[in-house]
């Protein structure tokens, strides 16, 4: 039987590595970040407790992701790279809209950050400034955090 890898261990990839689990299916999953849970990863409660199980459950390699060169995917990480032979599956959840797609033009105007940007910032502890617009949320189209 051929691997599986899922690209993305948010709550999407994990949840459909723990389906494929239930049948006996091992998957790898692999995720470009160093931490698992995509934007449920600062939630705290029964969805980090899901992501907290479905990590011990299931293959994550962190700070890893795919690269397709020509017909060829591969499997690249920060020491490494190897070419990936098994089946791919794009597990990567929520698609973050473009700022023309929500009306906001120029290269990045200052304190206008991209939903996932300010998770990861959240996550390191750094605060993005005191008033920030924060984009791209699934269709949300803004989420205002004031000063």
């Amino acid at each position: 039987m051929a691997g599986y890898t899922i690209i993305g261990a948010g709550l999407s990839g994990l949840s459909l590595a723990m389906e494929l689990l239930k049948f006996g299916i091992h998957a790898e999953i692999i995720e470009y970040r160093d931490y698992a849970g995509g934007i449920h990863a600062l939630i705290p409660g029964g969805v980090r407790s899901m992501i907290n199980d479905a990590l011990g459950k299931v293959n994550v390699q962190l700070a890893t992701t795919a690269i397709r060169g020509g017909d060829t995917v591969y499997l690249a990480w920060r020491n490494g790279y190897r070419r990936l032979n098994d089946y791919a599956i794009v597990a990567t959840g929520f698609r973050v809209m473009t700022m023309p797609e929500l009306g906001i033009y120029g290269e990045r105007p200052a304190g206008i950050y991209p939903h996932h940007a300010v998770l990861d910032m959240l996550h390191y502890d750094l605060l993005p400034g005191r008033s920030v617009v924060i984009y791209g949320y699934n269709h949300t189209p803004c989420h205002w955090l004031g000063s």
